[in-house]
């Protein structure tokens, strides 16, 4: 069943950041259904005539839209009914990182995006992880996205989505702001294990 409580408790302050809990709560199926709608997205995208048809690429538009703003509301609902857990931001990762890798491999693929801008998020994703992984051995604790990090998913996902429609000048013109964010937030991510502190 769907959890809006915790232990047929309704949620108190007390309850957030809590370490673990239900795995089917509003903001974990809003992350999982990202990942679903993914899968329509990458199939119309590679249909022939999909530049072409207007119809299909207002489907995508769509489609596209609803996986942007599950992102948010998955983070919304977290915080109101206080469903914040590790095991979510895990799991949000987990499908931010899928819809991603479902889409570029798409996109270079049928579409030609530029490979080394893949390569260079892999290399970025791989040092994200070794961060996390002296975060929770050190604190015990899952690190959240810093701002430049949103603001450089904000940007990496709005050039991505001009690319796909074949507006290449609003995609390049949209990197460069995401290529400054995705430094910064990784800079921060590098001094955040010098930074973290075991819990008490």
């Amino acid at each position: 069943m769907l959890s809006l409580e915790f232990n047929g408790q309704k949620p108190q302050p007390t309850d957030y950041m809590r370490p673990a809990g239900p795995i089917l709560t509003v903001p974990n199926l809003l992350s999982f259904s990202r990942v679903v709608i993914t899968i329509p997205i990458a199939l119309l995208i590679i249909q022939p005539g999909f530049s072409e048809s207007w119809l299909m690429r207002a489907l995508f538009v769509i489609l596209s839209f609803l996986v942007m703003i599950s992102d948010y509301l998955d983070g919304y609902f977290a915080r109101k009914l206080c469903q914040e857990s590790d095991l979510g931001r895990v799991l949000d990762t987990v499908c931010d990182r899928s819809v991603a890798l479902i889409i570029l491999s798409v996109i270079v693929i049928w579409l030609g995006f530029p490979l080394w801008i893949v390569i260079a998020l892999a290399v970025r994703e791989l040092v994200l992880i070794v961060c996390n992984i002296l975060i929770i051995k050190r604190s015990g604790r899952v690190e959240t996205s810093n701002i430049p990090g949103k603001w450089f998913i904000t940007f990496l996902t709005a050039s991505v989505f001009f690319y796909i429609l074949n507006l290449k000048i609003l995609f390049w013109i949209l990197m460069f702001p995401a290529a400054y964010f995705a430094i910064h937030s990784m800079v921060l991510y590098i001094l955040s294990p010098k930074r973290a502190q075991p819990e008490v």
